[in-house]
């Protein structure tokens, strides 16, 4: 395998100038270099494969997703027989923290609903929608919480 010095292409051994820009080539690549190659190229398309799919579920996700599941049940046992009308702060938590559950473990889920406004099938999440998401989980679960030791 020839790395072409000037645009990076990978060719084969046999081929004299870069099929991308027509550069001329050296010599091939040590088996050391071209084993590191092909390891940055399946990485690469490991990181492509990802990004491509949308949102990954992390554990940091499916922690804060536990921790709100918490809080579910917190509220829930400091609601007791009481109702709406006295409890208003814990009906309000489990709001927030039902949103969290459903921003953590099913972003996929909304980010294919945005093909319903944007129609567009090849639609990504910008790294700005993938750290405004992970603002959202903490903010819903820190509301949450402070909503429940309002209650208490």
């Amino acid at each position: 395998m020839k790395k072409c010095g000037q645009c990076g292409f990978l060719n084969g051994n046999n081929i004299l100038y870069c099929s991308e820009c027509n550069n001329k080539l050296g010599e091939p690549l040590t088996r050391e270099e071209e084993e590191e190659v092909l390891l940055k190229q399946k990485k690469h398309i490991i990181q492509e494969e990802i990004y491509i799919k949308g949102f990954v579920i992390t554990l940091t996700d499916k922690i804060a997703a536990g921790i709100a599941v918490l809080g579910i049940i917190a509220s829930a046992a400091l609601i007791g027989d009481q109702w709406f009308t006295e409890n208003e702060c814990c009906f309000i938590s489990i709001l927030f923290f039902v949103l969290c559950v459903l921003v953590s473990l099913s972003a996929n889920f909304f980010w294919k609903l945005r093909f319903v406004l944007y129609r567009d099938f090849y639609l990504e999440p910008s790294d700005f929608a993938l750290g405004l998401r992970k603002v959202f989980i903490y903010i819903f679960l820190l509301i949450g919480y402070f909503l429940i030791v309002k209650a208490i």
